[in-house]
């Protein structure tokens, strides 16, 4: 039996063609295709872009009748199930929850378009800050340029309505609201007093006059 060669040449060239048609056919499709966008991912981070808060807060969105809510996770990373490919478009606006920190820019709206938002948040002032009133024992009357030390290494004074404010640097405040300051106060005249502060409270200090 004599074989053509020329039929088996033509065959597998025809079967050749067809299977690089369907590569490019696939590779085209494969190119105009979206890539599937399983959930929203939110990084946080500091102002120098610094990964923070890992398992120390959280997250949350309103999503219409609804408020999401997730935990930060390693290396500031929050993952929104609820939100897929299908609320590309929607306009987010996205809270925190952590003690001492706040957004940078609290009234900033995020567009979602599948890609991974990063959320710049910062230190606020809450922890740091001590405030309150230095009053004589009666009440009566304000004691000014009382001399307000806290923690034995930071001095203030009261203004002349026995008023005193102060925001102390990141690296001096406490770690948590459950945490507390040491106020001595000491003035020309009054007894000295020693109180427990808690952060961003107000607090009235009555002294005793001298006797």
């Amino acid at each position: 039996m004599k074989i053509n060669w020329n039929n088996i040449f033509r065959v597998d060239a025809i079967i050749g063609i067809i299977i690089a048609i369907g590569t490019v056919f696939i590779w085209i499709r494969s190119c105009n295709e979206k890539p599937q966008i399983e959930q929203l991912t939110i990084f946080v981070t500091d102002t120098l872009g610094n990964s923070v808060l890992e398992n120390q807060g959280r997250i949350n969105i309103p999503l219409g009748n609804r408020s999401l809510n997730e935990t930060i996770g390693v290396n500031g990373r929050t993952n929104f199930p609820d939100i897929t490919s299908n609320s590309i478009g929607d306009t987010l606006k996205i809270g925190l929850e952590a003690q001492g920190w706040e957004v940078v820019d609290k009234n900033k709206v995020f567009i979602f378009n599948g890609k991974p938002i990063i959320l710049e948040v910062k230190r606020d002032e809450s922890l740091g800050t001590i405030k309150g009133l230095v009053r004589s024992k009666s009440g009566e009357s304000f004691i000014a340029d009382a001399s307000i030390y806290i923690n034995a290494d930071t001095l203030i004074y009261t203004n002349s309505n026995g008023q005193f404010k102060t925001v102390l640097p990141y690296w001096y405040r406490v770690s948590s609201i459950s945490d507390y300051y040491n106020l001595t106060i000491k003035k020309s005249g009054f007894k000295s007093k020693t109180e427990i502060y808690y952060p961003n409270t107000m607090m009235e200090i009555r002294l005793e006059p001298l006797q």
